[in-house]
């Protein structure tokens, strides 16, 4: 899921170029906890965009938000084994939009990007039985795994 215009763009000539187009879906749409649109904040850096933080930001799009759980029922997805999650402060939102997948049928391993003060989040996939593992840090980010063991 890329929501930034360009970047989506980019994805997907990516995955074109390098054949795996029958293996990787990119989707237009931002992981949330609801169905629906918001602001894209858009900054300098194409790593920094954010539906959270307008600080910095050069300009605002409209994209459309989406629960994974709604993305996995409609696509009919049986199994997630991996989810990667680096949407820049919207963690603890996505992780309630995917509430179904974690208690029904739980991936086994999360990489969420997150602040290294984000205690509600470890918090809540620990209670759903994740073990938590620091995989890197920097300044006042982590990059935590999560996976069931």
């Amino acid at each position: 899921m890329e929501p930034e215009p360009q970047n989506y763009g980019l994805l997907y000539k990516n995955v074109l170029v390098n054949g795996l187009s029958n293996k990787v879906m990119v989707l237009p749409v931002a992981a949330s906890d609801r169905d629906g649109y918001a602001d894209l904040y858009v900054k300098a850096c194409s790593g920094a965009h954010s539906l959270e933080d307008s600080r910095s930001a050069r300009r605002k799009v409209k994209v459309i938000t989406m629960k994974i759980d709604t993305l996995v029922r409609i696509l009919n997805v049986q199994k997630v084994d991996v989810v990667k999650i680096d949407v820049e402060g919207h963690e603890d939102r996505v992780i309630m939009g995917m509430n179904e997948l974690l208690r029904r049928r739980p991936p086994r391993v999360l990489v969420v990007e997150t602040k290294k003060d984000n205690h509600s989040l470890r918090e809540i996939l620990c209670q759903l039985g994740y073990k938590i593992i620091v995989l890197d840090c920097w300044d006042f980010t982590c990059n935590y795994g999560f996976y069931r063991g």
